[in-house]
């Protein structure tokens, strides 16, 4: 029986991810067929690849080519072939519509392909009857003589990219461009997982969202469906809707005995050795045999080429659902006799432990995970150590000796994975256990991890009470960890703006009585970063330079630290060169060691990042998120530095994907209530305009002003130059006075081009025109020195040089800002620039427009004809930085100063 599982997927995300180059290559024969060269393009692929999410994403191209959307129909009941889809779509006169010949069909659309070019996007091409394939084969044969392409997409279920079935033969036979869809990367399927769990409101932990991209496999329609059902519905395993659906047709497919050998595959896992299914299933090998051959005809097992003895499930969501079809007793005795099996084959500790897992021997389980975790860890593989060590700790007695190791062992783990918010609740209960014990030397090592975490986290409050324990406990080594709290405390509090917190701190610790090595290096950070701005450079920098030497002869992770710091120091002063020159060598150092700590060489790609953005390199800040974002680190200031990075690339280049995977406007304001002025200036330079677009101008304005009155300045005066622009008036005159305090002792070039556009800005808000453009003026030439391009355009727009700033824009790869720029040349907008303030006539139109008063009803009431109000309209919306009506409120006009009276 033929196999047709009906894929249902809860939300349909509104981008297609991880296609860019199968898109780039259908807009290029777009772009042909309108020169007058016609192709033919066919996209193959497994079920839920894509394939149809493609389509429609190649309908939405902008392109002066007629694009037609179709699918064949097959035997379908009651469906219109796709002759008569056809003749629908290209109006066909003459008889009717559905009782056309395929001669006149393309009679027809030779006649309209004279007109004008003609793209013809056919889905499910594999499903064509003989009529619809005659069809095909006609249009295929007009692409290499009229002005027509044809986009086709067919099943082609591949195994190890050797494609069976005759649809990929069948078309390289016949000469056409053939294209196989892969599965995604893991970038890509976690990015599609997270846009699908925002649009739902499901909250995604980094535990639920590695689950998911294992069993999605790459798979974008699973993917969909586990981000897109409700927690509560989500278990170990993840069980998808279609895969259920497959599975069904896959028991039809087979006899009972092969199923029964089928489910005893899915009790070893996702892959396993031929040898144990025998036994397992009890059943002759040459039964087993009989139904690994159906099964792998089937397309539901693989056989590994590189080790021909075993088998992996070719869908991990497949193997998902045969499990958990198991009933209790059955799932028992198949795990009994793997284990016999195993014990006897000397099997791996992880399979044993899942076994004994499964079984209830929680003493046998928690040995066999801690051993599997031991070998992990002696790797430096911390994420499956971290795994395992949590699995073996599940089973082991609350505060024996063997859990507290599992624990010590967990947490050094999530060290070198800098997984700060998974260590929190662990280490909480590690130190109640220690406490009851009896155990302070343990309860310093664990309170010292508890601090960090706590710190890493952006909770300054919870990481002080952590150092004030510490501090209390009487002991040399207690006294060392806790003036290392002291320093890392007023190193932090330099990313909030408080340096004069951050020196009182720093000066409470007498140098001379140092205790440790670590203790050295910090000071030695913490008083570069107090003085960054306000001493030269190079005196900073000497500083950095001790505590490099320092820390080459100590550890990787803190020469990279030393590094790291040297870099933000660089940035914040404005020498981007110097910055990257310290990235250089962290990388060069990492590189030199081997078993380097992998969130190391994180760390590096974040800050490299980070100067790529600032430099106006978009293409590689994108490509460093996108293979950087599977093993980002856990904690708000870590979720706040990739959704601020991803949102504002997103923004910049009109991946409207990387937006909705990355925009959570809660993570902003938990930055705010938190005091985080670091990660609200991460996330501000993309939040603010989505957050616009999406109509949430008063949220936006009662954060900002939150912000503004704590005071919470970042390292690059984000906040403040956000605030300026978007929030009240009066919070912004503040947020203006704020920085110019900040800055008042600064040598850095940065500051001087923060204070120039933060000047620009209000002035501009205060209808200062001529000022404003002056200000703004040396505002970009200020960042052009330095090299930060996209500031420099904004800086150029703002002075209404939209020639300079679209060139700007489109040297850092700012796609669609430049597009915006561009597609703003006409008579209006070329006198609106964004912050310019509103006519009279434009005040009334707008406040008419808020009262949702159509443009028919606005002429009129103010007496003047549909196409003026049109005009001002445009000019309006332009000005106030919005693209429709619904984002026009009264809270945008009130920050905008313009509802306080008529002529505002």
């Amino acid at each position: 029986m033929a196999r047709t599982p009906v894929f249902n997927s809860p939300q349909n995300p509104p981008h297609c991810v991880g296609r860019r180059a199968e898109l780039a290559r259908v807009q290029d024969a777009l772009h042909d067929v309108a020169l007058g060269t016609g192709s033919a393009l066919i996209f193959g692929g497994d079920r839920g690849v894509g394939k149809s999410r493609l389509l429609s994403e190649c309908a939405a191209l902008k392109s002066p080519v007629a694009a037609f959307s179709m699918r064949c129909a097959g035997a379908a009941l009651g469906e219109r072939d796709l002759r008569a889809q056809l003749a629908g779509a290209l109006t066909i006169t003459g008889a009717r519509a559905t009782t056309r010949s395929a001669a006149d069909v393309l009679s027809g659309i030779v006649t309209r392909a004279k007109r004008k070019p003609i793209a013809l996007l056919v889905d499910d091409a594999h499903a064509a009857n003989a009529g619809e394939l005659r069809l095909i084969d006609g249009l295929l044969a007009l692409t290499q003589r009229h002005r027509l392409v044809v986009v086709a997409c067919v099943f082609d279920p591949s195994v190890e990219g050797a494609p069976f079935g005759w649809g990929a033969d069948r078309w390289r036979r016949a000469g056409v461009e053939y294209h196989s869809l892969d599965p995604l990367g893991d970038a890509d399927v976690e990015l599609l997982i997270r846009s699908v769990g925002q649009r739902c409101a499901h909250p995604l932990g980094n535990e639920d969202l590695r689950e998911m991209m294992r069993a999605a496999q790459g798979n974008p329609r699973l993917a969909i469906e586990f981000a897109g059902s409700p927690p509560q519905s989500r278990g170990l395993p993840l069980v998808a809707a279609s895969a259920r659906a497959e599975v069904a047709s896959i028991r039809h497919s087979m006899s009972p005995s092969e199923f029964d050998t089928l489910l005893a595959c899915s009790v070893l896992g996702e892959s396993f050795s031929d040898a144990a299914i025998a036994p397992v299933a009890g059943r002759s090998c040459d039964a087993v045999a009989d139904a690994l051959q159906h099964a792998c005809a089937l397309g539901v097992l693989i056989e590994d080429p590189g080790d021909r003895g075993r088998l992996c499930f070719r869908h991990a969501a497949l193997r998902n659902v045969l499990y958990a079809s198991l009933v209790s007793l059955k799932r028992r005795i198949l795990h009994e006799r793997a284990i016999q099996h195993s014990i006897a084959a000397g099997g791996d500790a992880q399979s044993l432990g899942r076994h004994w897992e499964v079984l209830g021997d929680r003493e046998r389980a928690a040995e066999c995970f801690s051993r599997a975790a031991d070998e992990q860890f002696a790797v430096a593989a911390f994420a499956p150590a971290a795994d395992l060590y949590e699995r073996a700790a599940m089973h082991l007695p609350v505060g024996s000796n063997e859990w507290v190791r599992a624990q010590r062992f967990f947490v050094s783990s999530c060290n070198g994975l800098g997984d700060w918010e998974r260590m929190l609740p662990v280490l909480a209960s590690v130190l109640v256990a220690i406490d009851r014990a009896g155990d302070p030397e343990s309860a310093i090592e664990f309170l010292w991890h508890l601090f960090l975490a706590q710190l890493n986290n952006g909770d300054l409050a919870a990481a002080e009470r952590a150092s004030e324990k510490l501090a209390a406990i009487n002991s040399p080594a207690a006294r060392a960890h806790a003036q290392n709290a002291v320093l890392t405390l007023a190193y932090g509090l330099c990313y909030r703006g408080q340096l004069t917190a951050a020196a009182r701190l720093a000066d409470s610790v007498d140098p001379a009585e140092l205790v440790s090595d670590e203790a050295r290096i910090r000071y030695a950070i913490t008083r570069a970063e107090i003085g960054a701005l306000r001493i030269p450079l190079e005196r900073s920098l000497e500083r950095i330079e001790e505590a490099v030497t320092i820390a080459t002869a100590l550890a990787v992770r803190g020469t990279v630290l030393c590094y790291r710091v040297g870099a933000e120091i660089a940035e914040r002063f404005g020498d981007l060169p110097k910055a990257r020159e310290y990235v250089d060598r962290a990388t060069a150092f990492v590189s030199s060691r081997t078993g380097t700590i992998d969130d190391s060489r994180l760390g590096i790609a974040m800050e490299l990042m980070r100067i790529c953005l600032l430099s106006g390199d978009l293409p590689a800040a994108r490509d460093l998120l996108q293979s950087t974002n599977g093993r980002r680190k856990s904690g708000r200031h870590n979720e706040a530095f990739y959704a601020g990075i991803g949102v504002a690339i997103g923004m910049c280049v009109g991946d409207l994907a990387l937006v909705d995977a990355f925009f959570n406007p809660d993570l902003l304001f938990a930055s705010a209530a938190a005091g985080d002025a670091e990660s609200c200036g991460l996330l501000l330079p993309g939040f603010a305009e989505v957050m616009r677009a999406h109509g949430m101008i008063k949220e936006l304005a009662a954060v900002l002003e939150r912000c503004v009155d704590a005071e919470l300045i970042d390292p690059h005066a984000a906040v403040q130059l956000h605030a300026v622009r978007f929030a009240g008036l009066e919070c912004a005159k503040r947020a203006a006075e704020q920085t110019q305090r900040h800055f008042r002792d600064a040598v850095a070039p940065a500051a001087a081009a923060h204070i120039a556009l933060c000047n620009a800005t209000l002035l501009r808000r205060c209808r200062s025109h001529t000022r404003a453009a002056e200000a703004a003026r040396d505002a970009a030439a200020r960042y052009g020195h330095m090299g930060w391009r996209l500031h420099e355009a904004a800086a150029l727009e703002l002075a209404g040089d939209s020639s300079g700033a679209r060139h700007a824009y489109e040297q850092c790869g700012a796609i669609r800002d430049a597009a915006r720029l561009a597609a703003g040349q006409t008579r209006k907008s070329r006198r609106a620039p964004f912050g310019a303030h509103l006519t009279a006539r434009e005040a009334d139109i707008v406040r008419l427009i808020v009262r949702k008063r159509s443009n028919p009803e606005i002429a009129r009431a103010l007496e003047i004809s549909l196409r003026t109000v049109q005009h001002h309209v445009e000019a309006a919306f332009s000005k106030l930085g919005i693209r429709a009506r619904w984002q026009l409120t009264a809270e945008l006009l009130e920050a905008s100063g313009i509802a306080e009276s008529r002529h505002a």
